[in-house]
């Protein structure tokens, strides 16, 4: 057993490695989901986890990330999908590991290791697109052998030959499908909050929660921002800057709107503008200022 290995093997020095790159061992519960596979016993050179005895919740999810911090470039991929092939509800091993990773993240870990858990979101979303590809696939089938089964229960109706009945039909298609588009949707939301909590999003707060209305106001005063009448026949600022995109910026990076979803904050912004005059003494003077720091 090298030096490397004995270390891995001792308990005390891997809590302390631990409680540095994870979280706290006294914040442990004694029943946990192994998401990824361990043994108790020596330390061996394979994609398990060893303990010297059953770990808590927390030692063992420290751990996954001691293990990962021992690989690089690929073999982090070939670890992770070792432990993925071997779980049974795929989803919820995705949802685990990308709120795990993104935790750590969130903390000062050095280049090295940061580098290391964005090789895992970039797996993370790889298949994540895998399974949403799946499953749009599957729905279409299944979507395609309802509506097949309605038509031919209406044309086969009583063995008779009649005209089919096309509004009755759409009606009854109509009615099959709206649950699996409210289910879309839902996924769809879902899907984006996924990508979204892949990436490390800000936490800019505002002393002051009355200036939110004003923080918006400002975002639309530089969205607007154009060159002055004579110079560049007013060409705007930006080539692209729509509503939407400030929804986002204040959806991923400003505490206040993070629990919000993005069509509140639409409606949150559109309040915002309605409320705001450009003909008011300090927007004026404001735009002005911008127009001369841009142009001038």
């Amino acid at each position: 057993m090298t030096w490397k290995e004995k270390l891995r093997s001792n308990l005390l020095l891997r809590n302390l490695a631990s409680d540095v790159i994870g979280y706290p061992v006294s914040a442990a519960q004694k029943t946990f989901v192994p998401y990824f596979q361990y043994k108790t016993g020596v330390y061996q050179r394979d994609y398990y986890l060893y303990f010297a005895a059953p770990p808590t919740s927390v030692r063992y999810t420290n751990d996954i990330f001691n293990k990962l911090y021992e690989y690089n470039g690929y073999n982090i991929i070939q670890f992770v999908e070792f432990h993925y092939a071997a779980y049974d509800n795929k989803a919820d091993f995705l949802r685990f590991l990308r709120y795990e990773t993104d935790r750590r993240l969130k903390i000062k870990l050095g280049r090295s290791f940061t580098a290391k858990l964005e090789t895992v979101l970039d797996w993370l979303k790889e298949k994540q697109q895998e399974q949403h590809t799946v499953r749009q696939q599957e729905l279409k089938i299944h979507l395609e052998q309802k509506v097949y089964n309605i038509i031919e229960k209406e044309v086969n109706k009583d063995n008779s030959f009649q005209q089919p009945d096309n509004e009755k039909i759409a009606k009854e298609i109509a009615n099959t499908l709206s649950p699996y588009l409210n289910t879309l949707v839902a996924a769809s939301e879902e899907k984006i909050e996924a990508i979204a909590a892949g990436y490390v999003m800000g936490n800019i707060q505002l002393n002051n929660h009355s200036h939110l209305e004003k923080l918006i106001q400002l975002f639309y005063i530089i969205q607007n921002l154009t060159a002055p009448k004579d110079m560049a026949k007013g060409e705007q600022v930006f080539k692209q800057f729509g509503a939407i995109d400030i929804a986002h910026i204040l959806h991923l990076h400003f505490d206040a709107f993070k629990n919000k979803k993005v069509n509140t904050i639409q409606g949150n912004i559109k309040e915002a503008i309605d409320k705001h005059r450009n003909n008011n003494a300090k927007v004026q003077k404001l735009n002005k200022a911008l127009e001369e720091f841009f142009y001038s």
